[in-house]
């Protein structure tokens, strides 16, 4: 009797597997050879994925990008012409250039209430939030706040800079 039972449960079993098999079998996607000539036909459609220089050429012929957004870049100071002197043999030392500035813009705020004026410069570890007159990392003082730039001192070398309040 036990084995009648066990037969029973194994054919039930069965059959279930195979139901679910034939179900599987029903809703199965297309073999690869359709879905390969499917393919074909839509790619027909697609136009050319190579980038056309010469297109780009004719809408915009001259581009020139003086500043890359993603790179922080001091702005270059515009040369000025000097008069020109009498060339000598003797070497005229020239000073060291300046150093860059060690801190970059990173925001700005201003209490609507006392007009206090608060700048935000970073030095790509640390953010810096000080007003007029404050001093930052123990070295360098806040001279001025002006509506497009930071008057930066190095109270240990002596040192000056223009910062530009503008995002880089």
């Amino acid at each position: 009797m036990k084995e009648k039972k066990k037969l029973i449960v194994l054919l039930v079993l069965l059959v279930i597997l195979v139901g679910i098999n034939l179900r599987r079998l029903r809703h199965a996607p297309a073999p690869p050879a359709a879905q390969s000539s499917a393919l074909e036909n839509k790619t027909s459609s697609i136009p050319d994925p190579q980038l056309r220089l010469d297109l780009l050429q004719k809408v915009a012929p001259e581009i020139s990008v003086a500043r890359n957004i993603f790179e922080y870049r001091v702005r270059a100071e515009p040369a000025t012409s000097a008069p020109s002197l009498p060339t000598t043999s003797a070497a005229v030392a020239t000073p060291p250039p300046r150093p860059p500035a060690p801190l970059r813009y990173y925001g700005f705020a201003q209490d609507s209430l006392s007009g206090e004026k608060r700048v935000f410069l970073t030095d790509g570890e640390e953010i810096y939030i000080a007003s007029e007159g404050e001093m930052i990392a123990h070295r360098y003082r806040i001279k001025h706040v002006a509506a497009a730039s930071v008057e930066l001192e190095d109270v240990v070398g002596g040192h000056r800079w223009m910062i530009p309040l503008e995002q880089p």
